[in-house]
């Protein structure tokens, strides 16, 4: 019996140049932070102008644009801050944001319910009760703890959850990935005596450092 499995490969942008070079390169989605409410503090994160244009580039190459909005907040940012922050890039067509606060996240889906939301690897889910709650809550894909093993990951996505966790050793890699993306898109049979990323359940790699291997150009 055939299944074949489709897996994205997802590059994070520390700056607009690096978010350029993982669509060049072959990522099938790309991450970063704004000017707000990002983990990566001291990254070269655009202001709102650079990431609407940043939007339109990656949706311009039929990709996906993640927006990281992982930190954890204070009440008055979430009551007086937020709505604004997010509501031109989810009405220009942002694909999702990648969230750490609970709080934050219940906000999002009440005023943003067509945008998708990704828990963090902060959200330490190690498990499926975790996950199950989280699915419950409306998240589309849950990024896991980095601890876990592929057989802990295949028990989390037994609940139906969309799994993104697993990391390219080097950001180098990713035009290697995308010359052997029929790898990524399986046909597993069923007599298998080994657990692949993609048949644990794994639908996203992430490919690090990818800002320092290659240039906008290349």
């Amino acid at each position: 019996m055939d299944r074949t499995i489709k897996t994205e490969i997802l590059s994070p942008a520390g700056s607009i140049q690096a978010l350029y070079a993982g669509i060049r390169a072959g990522a099938d989605a790309v991450y970063i932070g704004g000017n707000k409410f990002g983990a990566r503090a001291y990254a070269e994160n655009p202001e709102e102008a650079l990431l609407l244009e940043a939007i339109d580039y990656v949706h311009l190459h039929d990709k996906k644009i993640y927006l990281t909005v992982n930190t954890l907040l204070k009440n008055q940012e979430v009551e007086y801050q937020l709505y604004d922050y997010l509501a031109k890039y989810y009405e220009y067509g942002l694909d999702a944001v990648i969230v750490q606060d609970f709080g934050v996240f219940r906000f999002i889906r009440e005023n943003f319910p067509k945008l998708d939301i990704h828990a963090s690897t902060q959200m330490m889910i190690t498990g499926p009760e975790g996950a199950a709650l989280l699915k419950e809550m409306g998240a589309t894909r849950i990024v896991t703890a980095r601890e876990i093993s592929l057989k802990e990951i295949e028990e989390i996505a037994s609940k139906k959850a969309k799994i993104a966790g697993i990391s390219s050793p080097n950001g180098s890699y990713i035009q290697e990935l995308t010359k052997q993306k029929e790898e990524y898109e399986q046909k597993l049979t069923a007599d298998s005596e080994y657990i692949t990323a993609p048949e644990a359940g794994v639908v996203s790699y992430r490919v690090d450092d990818l800002e320092e291997t290659l240039t906008p150009d290349s």
